[in-house]
């Protein structure tokens, strides 16, 4: 842009602003405008709406996007397309509609993006070296994470509205500020060319400076993690709180256990707590982790934290003010006779002074015990716990996925089992037409529901051979609610149901009707709405008993969540009391839990379903049962002994480890009991 009074030129950097518009500015028109509906673009294509217009304008839709004959999808045909096969985003890759995922291993290239290895040149340098950056430098920088370390120090004589009950109003927080290239550093005096200062304190508004420092804008790194100890009960409820009440235009999203939070997340700035990964008290980390020149964590009065003695320079405050009902016996001890000699000699006491020594020290052992564990898990596993993980579960899971799973090896159980997981009211329809044709149908209680190849889940599925030709059957059980039967629902079928304002019982029923007619291309359809079948049922005694009766009615699925659950705990007498010499003794027994886990041999991959006389085809008839053919778990009744010395008092059946010979079980009182309560 020419200035003639100055006769020179300067750079226009935003044309929005140049041209005095805040919505947009067109080139090919040059002319600004507010909003994208206002300015209509001559030069824009007519079809696809770029700027400049297409040269392609004898391209059409038709002649890209089309119908599949064999599968029916919308395809793309310009790009290769296979019939029965989807992107599966658990599995990331193309598999077959019907299949099973599996749980996948993670690459052991490296972290993500945004974490960069530990073995980074150390970047300590002096206040006036930090602005001699190099290409490299800049390079290396791109997706730098930074650690932020914090603690919050806490007055409690305040009431919460007039009330007796007392909150925690913050008076001090301390946070220290790492990157890759200068944890190893412990003296936090020296400039970090990522961090320069690494130490902040706050003490006017602890809460809402900290929040502002660690979400403001920086080019430097492009997360930030804040660790605090306890902070899901304690720190991170103060920032939760003043994010959403203070109207600071912050989105947080939780994720809560309770009323505790997990995780907070606040654009790229994540806040976590460091007792999810080292469950125990702060004062036990240095010991922990080895940390002998890591001071120990100190005493303060946290009762004589209040506003009047904000500013206190004085003796020792009294006993208690240091609430030693709340510590333990030995530390109760050494803290007893600390006072008494620190009393002795005069002490004084300078409030601000030992509350900044105090949380200083706490975030200082807080930050030397979680690089400690960060840098054992990134040299073992090339995982970084606080970076890619939220709890100490989560860490080891996705270290056994980087370092030991093998493809296709541990199934991803389907949601509810692999029976009857659909939810589906088509049981004994589909049994009754399995003996009305003398063949298998696959459905939900076989395993899950057959899909299509066009992407859409049936109830049932058979194919047959005629006259040289495969002839495929579906079969559909439509519940008439569900589908909105205009039999049973005749009035205010155009009413909203729920909050959905779009789903209505002519809706339900035209997608019903949608569907049908997309599974006639290529298919022979047999529907059944729910009140004829029930029609049918009540009709025909025979038929109704033959479905109650059937083993795949009567018998639950089998849920392999529950071969995790059982043991018994009980006591023989709950009081007694010692006469004499007696001495009173316990017997421990090795947990079945972790022995099994470490020992235990577990099936893999994904089961093959046998329900009700299927069974016997594996293992025989009853008595003479022989599970030697069986790799896998096994559900049935087993009758107790009738010698235990603690009968129990209800039924339960039992779940089988055929592979490693291993019994879960409580067993019942007589077979009879078991019959009548009806498991």
């Amino acid at each position: 842009m020419y200035y003639e009074g100055e006769r020179h030129y300067r750079p226009i950097l935003n044309l929005k602003a140049a041209a005095g518009s805040r919505g947009g500015y067109c080139i090919p028109c040059n002319i600004g405008y507010c909003e994208e509906r206002g300015h209509r673009c001559s030069n824009k294509c007519p079809r696809c709406n770029n700027v400049p217009s297409c040269e392609q304008l004898e391209v059409n839709v038709i002649s890209v996007i089309q119908f599949c004959e064999n599968c029916g999808r919308v395809i793309n045909i310009t790009k290769e397309h296979e019939c029965g096969v989807s992107f599966c985003k658990i599995c990331s890759s193309l598999k077959p509609r019907n299949h099973l995922c599996f749980m996948q291993p993670l690459s052991r290239e490296g972290r993500s993006s945004d974490d960069e290895s530990v073995g980074d040149s150390p970047a300590i340098v002096r206040e006036n070296e930090c602005d001699n950056t190099n290409a490299s430098d800049q390079e290396h920088q791109k997706g730098r994470t930074a650690s932020v370390f914090y603690d919050c120090e806490t007055r409690q004589n305040e009431s919460m509205n007039g009330t007796e009950i007392k909150i925690h109003v913050p008076t001090l927080c301390i946070a220290q500020q790492i990157c890759d290239s200068c944890a190893e550093v412990h003296d936090l005096s020296q400039h970090c060319r990522w961090c320069g200062a690494h130490e902040f304190v706050f003490r006017r508004d602890p809460v809402g400076e900290f929040v502002e420092c660690v979400t403001r804008p920086t080019k430097n790194f492009t997360r930030i993690i804040c660790i605090a100890h306890n902070a899901k009960a304690f720190d991170a409820q103060f920032i939760f709180r003043f994010i959403v009440g203070n109207h600071s235009g912050l989105e947080p999203k939780v994720i809560l256990n309770g009323t505790k939070i997990i995780v907070l997340t606040v654009g790229r700035t994540k806040f976590i707590d460091s007792i999810n990964y080292m469950p125990m008290r702060l004062s036990e980390l240095p010991k922990a982790f080895g940390l002998p020149d890591t001071c120990d964590k100190g005493i303060f009065p946290h009762l004589f934290n209040i506003r009047e003695n904000q500013t206190y320079v004085g003796p020792l405050p009294d006993v208690d003010y240091y609430a030693p009902e709340t510590m333990q016996p030995e530390e109760r001890e050494r803290f007893l006779a600390w006072h008494a000699e620190m009393t002795r000699q005069n002490t004084v006491f300078d409030f601000q002074r030992e509350i900044v020594t105090y949380c200083r020290t706490d975030v200082n052992i807080l930050r030397r015990a979680c690089l400690s564990f960060r840098k054992i898990f990134l040299e073992h596993g090339n995982v970084c716990p606080f970076a890619e993980c939220t709890t100490i579960a989560s860490t080891c899971m996705r270290v056994f996925r980087k370092n030991f799973l093998r493809k296709e090896e541990i199934d991803i159980i389907p949601t509810g089992g692999y029976r009857m997981n659909d939810n589906q009211l088509t049981e004994g329809m589909l049994i009754l037409k399995e003996r009305e044709i003398g063949r298998r149908i696959i459905h939900a209680g076989h395993g899950r529901e057959y899909r299509l190849t066009e992407g859409m889940l049936v109830d049932g599925y058979y194919e047959c051979e005629n006259a040289g030709e495969t002839q495929r059957y579906v079969l559909q059980f439509h519940g008439c609610f569900f589908h909105g039967c205009p039999t049973c629902y005749r009035i205010n079928r155009d009413e909203k149901i729920g909050q959905n304002s779009k789903d209505t019982l002519d809706a339900r029923y035209e997608r019903t009707i949608a569907t049908t007619w997309r599974v006639r291309c290529g298919h022979i359809v047999m529907e059944k709405w729910e009140c004829a079948f029930d029609e049918e049922m009540h009709a025909d005694r025979e038929v109704r008993e033959f479905v109650e009766k059937h083993p795949m009615i009567q018998i639950a699925p089998l849920d392999p969540r529950d071969a995790f659950f059982g043991e018994r705990t009980g006591n023989i007498v709950t009081r007694y009391a010692v006469e004499g010499n007696e001495k009173i003794r316990y017997v421990d027994v090795c947990s079945l839990y972790p022995y099994i886990l470490k020992t235990g041999v577990f099936p893999i991959k994904h089961p093959d379903i046998f329900v009700g006389d299927e069974c016997s085809v594996l293992i025989g008839e009853a008595p003479n049962f022989n599970f030697d053919r069986v790799t896998g778990l096994v559900r049935c009744c087993v009758l107790p002994p009738r010698d235990l010395f603690h009968p129990v008092s209800h039924p339960w059946e039992i779940i089988i480890l055929a592979l490693s010979h291993m019994l879960r079980n409580i067993f019942s009182i007589c077979l009879r009991s078991r019959r009548t309560i009806g498991t």
